[in-house]
């Protein structure tokens, strides 16, 4: 039996589909660039969002939101606290059970 290598990084990458760093890639911008010119366009010089524009359609790239959500550091979650008195709770557990 044969043993076969482990992809490489770019590789899996390249079977998922294509990333931003391929898009940057093509440009010759860096992946931050390609990153900002997504997120706030009006901070990237209009010749560096006309490249990055050009090998967005060039290489097909689709934005994955769930990937930007797993990288971010911010949650979009948000906790509500309730507070009901404990006679309250308890009447309403009864009403639960029953």
């Amino acid at each position: 039996m044969s043993e076969t290598k482990p992809l490489r990084r770019k590789a899996r990458a390249r079977r998922a589909g294509v990333t931003m760093a391929d898009v940057a890639a093509e440009a010759g911008v860096s992946m931050q660039t390609v990153s900002r010119a997504l997120r706030e366009p009006h901070t990237v010089a209009p010749e560096t969002l006309e490249l990055i524009t050009a090998a967005i359609r060039k290489t097909h790239y689709v934005h994955n939101l769930a990937a930007s959500v797993l990288a971010s550091p911010r949650s979009t979650r948000e906790a509500v606290e309730m507070s009901t008195p404990a006679s309250r709770a308890t009447s309403l557990s009864r009403g639960l059970m029953t």
